[in-house]
């Protein structure tokens, strides 16, 4: 197979399925609960279809934002999860919505637009366990392909923070008892590799929900 890669296209296809077959998490029999704000549209679509259990408000260990949709009013709740301990994840800031999470936020916290198509790890951190650069990379896998999806629209920067993906692409800021994590990863958006960003955000969710079942550790 790996001598007919770079004269055969079946080749190619065969390697890049045995890859991704391989790379296949085994569904959950028992569905772990995650709060998602909100608990209908496509962030709550794609984990109920990743065999999370999806639940409205805050009252979960582990909450999803959905940046661009949520409602202003929530950062109260938030505040008061992370006080306690919780995990709060806010995917996918833009300029239009930065302002209204700005309480939740460092001071001075930015974005600049980045239209990456590719994301890579900063180095090991627990909460990227199992995520490999397979996961962080969402176009041609074989062919290292400059053309799809856009990965990262916008990246962040924000003092105190850890940069766990590269370009300002997830980072992890210690927040009371709790843990805010900045997501820009746009798992959630049509059009992109469905597979791997989805293995993607399994283990990132996964990680965090055993990261909140042990306590909260900075």
């Amino acid at each position: 197979l790996v001598e007919k890669l770079q004269t055969e296209p079946a080749a190619q296809i065969v390697l890049e399925n045995l890859l991704n077959y391989a790379a296949t998490r085994t569904p959950r029999t028992q569905l772990a609960a995650v709060g998602v704000v909100p608990s209908e549209g496509r962030l709550a679509e794609r984990l109920r279809a990743l065999n999370f259990a999806v639940k409205p408000g805050t009252t979960e260990s582990v909450i999803v934002v959905d940046a661009a949709q949520a409602a202003e009013a929530l950062t109260a709740d938030l505040q008061a999860r992370l006080a306690e301990g919780g995990t709060v994840v806010l995917h996918g800031l833009t300029p239009d919505c930065l302002g209204q999470w700005q309480s939740l936020l460092p001071p001075g916290t930015t974005l600049q637009e980045v239209n990456s198509l590719h994301a890579l790890r900063t180095g090991e951190h627990e909460l990227l366990a199992g995520i490999s650069a397979t996961e962080l990379w969402w176009s041609d896998l074989l062919r290292h392909s400059e053309e799809g999806e856009v990965e990262v629209a916008y990246s962040v920067a924000a003092e105190g923070a850890i940069e766990l993906v590269a370009p300002g692409a997830l980072l992890a800021l210690p927040t009371g008892r709790g843990l805010l994590l900045i997501d820009q990863l746009l798992w959630g958006t049509e059009g992109v590799n469905e597979s791997r960003s989805g293995i993607y955000a399994a283990l990132l969710i996964g990680n965090l929900l055993g990261r909140n079942a042990v306590g909260p550790q900075n």
